[in-house]
């Protein structure tokens, strides 16, 4: 019988629903797992050599991990590329291309000594240069880096040592610099480059595998980096050792679940992508030689455009959230062990997790939300709930038009591929009031897009929600920080930019031959090999 990893309990035979895991923005994993399948028939001595077959969801645009939190870029970006921390199984983050690191007293600079003998693909050295480069694009390019960096004067002391100043105390660099959308690039290749994503020939790291080929719509294929500078610490997370025993990692994109399945059942594939219940786990749970890896608890949402009619008003926002009952949206999902409700907007399995501001969460008081719509002058203007073509986000938004329309509000569905909703979500006024979406879980609230104001998601701009971002970032303490996320999740139930509904578990496939997977933080190829 297979069996879930995390918590060892069997996987549900109910019908849930079949998340195609390539299709949503993603952004810093957050959830911690078991190790599975970590023996094999050779008393669980690694074997060198052969490649390593990977069935993912769908075929990336880019691999360049800079410029995206696509999933499928990051399982493979992360085997080229690596940055100053790495998330370990604790999700805490440590040195990876860092020997050390010093911070003033008044939290304001840090000081970093760079690791000797590490190289680039290229055969370049790592120096500061390369880190002062990367870092300047992660705070243009990213988010989480314009919020975490935005007034960094970032300096190359000497080869092997970088600064990074700031005018007020910062906190939380570190878990900033171990964002998967911090990859350090030699700077020769980010200096020559053009805007917007590297070629995949650029994609340069220091990492265990480095770029081979890439002939689209059939495979990418990574090859075994010969002068790999491992650390000696032992493997945690995306942290510690990491030996490339393949001499290949092949990754080909299926986007059907079943055609992925059947795959990996026949041997083709040794891993696989992109399963989430119901019928992916009962699939999974029928095969003899392959079993199911349970990893990231994240969140669906819908995400609110706080800028058009209705729900311009952050009265009408909140009398909805009164009405609706969230356990609805996790019942979809199948089996209670597939789901959860928390009201906290990181994950409910990280220590920070709280249920702040939230006394109207999952209510579900469908008499009150209607009474309180009145109230707010609520007019009868319809909604609009804009969803990709993702099973998951389109059964999310049947369940919410459902509630809304029993509280007195009238709502249509926009099913549009997913580039369409990419293009409509960055236009507040192209007739959208919410995104049904997924996120995996996170364990820092900046890497949440729809919070501060200048976001492309909700487009909600709130002074304080700003000021208590600030104030998380620059806290020093974690007791500091405690309180400043749940000032911002006070103040996200009093705005309401998004309704967080269920959280789920994601589903790696792996087959007998593959040994060594670790079920932690992201899925990765390192310290795995393959038997016959």
């Amino acid at each position: 019988m297979k069996h879930w990893f995390m918590g060892r309990k069997k996987i549900p035979r109910t019908l849930a629903i079949a998340i195609a895991a390539g299709a949503m923005l993603a952004v810093s994993a957050c959830s911690t797992g078991i190790p599975a399948n970590d023996s094999s028939p050779s008393n669980g001595q690694p074997i060198e050599g052969g490649t390593i077959n990977i069935a993912l969801s769908g075929e990336p645009t880019t691999i360049d991990a800079g410029t995206t939190q696509v999933l499928i870029t990051r399982i493979i970006s992360n085997h080229i590329t690596e940055r100053l921390y790495a998330l370990d199984a604790n999700l805490e983050p440590q040195p990876m291309l860092v020997e050390s690191h010093d911070r003033t007293e008044d939290g304001k600079t840090y000081t970093f000594v760079l690791r000797d003998n590490v190289f680039f693909h290229d055969g370049q050295p790592l120096i500061s240069d390369d880190v002062v480069a990367s870092l300047e694009r992660y705070k243009e390019l990213s988010v989480r880096g314009q919020g975490a960096m935005k007034d960094a004067k970032i300096t190359a002391v000497d080869d092997q040592t970088v600064t990074v100043a700031f005018s007020q105390p910062q906190g939380n660099l570190l878990s900033a610099l171990a964002d998967l959308q911090a990859p350090i690039y030699p700077a020769s290749i980010l200096n020559a480059a053009d805007p917007g994503p590297l070629p995949p020939e650029k994609v340069i790291g220091t990492g265990p595998y480095m770029f081979a080929s890439w002939d689209p719509g059939v495979e990418i294929v990574l090859s075994k980096y010969e002068n790999y500078a491992a650390l000696e610490q032992e493997a945690s997370g995306l942290h510690g050792k990491k030996v490339a025993y393949a001499d290949e990692l092949r990754f080909v994109g299926i986007a059907d679940p079943a055609t992925r399945i059947a795959a990996l059942e026949s041997g083709q594939y040794q891993f696989g992508e992109g399963f989430f219940g119901g019928d992916d786990a009962q699939l999974i749970d029928s095969a003899v030689n392959i079993e199911a890896s349970r990893m990231r608890l994240g969140k669906l949402m819908m995400i609110v455009n706080t800028t058009l009619p209705p729900l311009d008003n952050p009265e009408i926002r909140r009398a909805i959230q009164v009405g609706l009952n969230i356990d609805a949206f996790g019942e979809v999902l199948g089996d209670a062990e597939n789901w959860n409700v928390a009201p906290s907007i990181l994950t409910s399995d990280i220590p920070i997790s709280s249920d702040a501001g939230a006394k109207d969460f999952n209510g579900g008081d469908v008499a009150e939300a209607k009474k309180r719509l009145a109230a707010a002058g609520y007019d009868g203007t319809p909604i609009t709930i804009m969803t990709p073509t993702v099973t998951a986000t389109e059964t999310q938004a049947v369940v919410m038009q459902e509630q809304l329309e029993a509280m007195g509000i009238e709502t249509r569905i926009d099913v549009v591929e997913l580039p369409v909703m990419q293009t409509r979500r960055g236009d507040p006024t192209s007739g959208w009031n919410l995104v049904s979406s997924l996120m995996p879980g996170r364990a820092d609230i900046t890497e949440s897009g729809f919070l501060r104001c200048g976001n492309k998601y909700s487009y909600m701009c709130v002074a304080e929600m700003d000021q208590a971002l600030d104030s998380y970032v620059t806290s020093l303490e974690d007791d500091e920080r405690q309180d400043a996320y749940n000032r911002i999740q006070e103040l996200f139930y009093q705005e309401v930019p998004a309704y967080l509904t269920a959280e789920f578990w994601d589903i790696y496939a792996v087959h007998d031959t593959l040994h060594g997977f670790a079920n932690e933080v992201e899925p990765v190829l390192w310290n795995t090999w393959i038997t016959n």
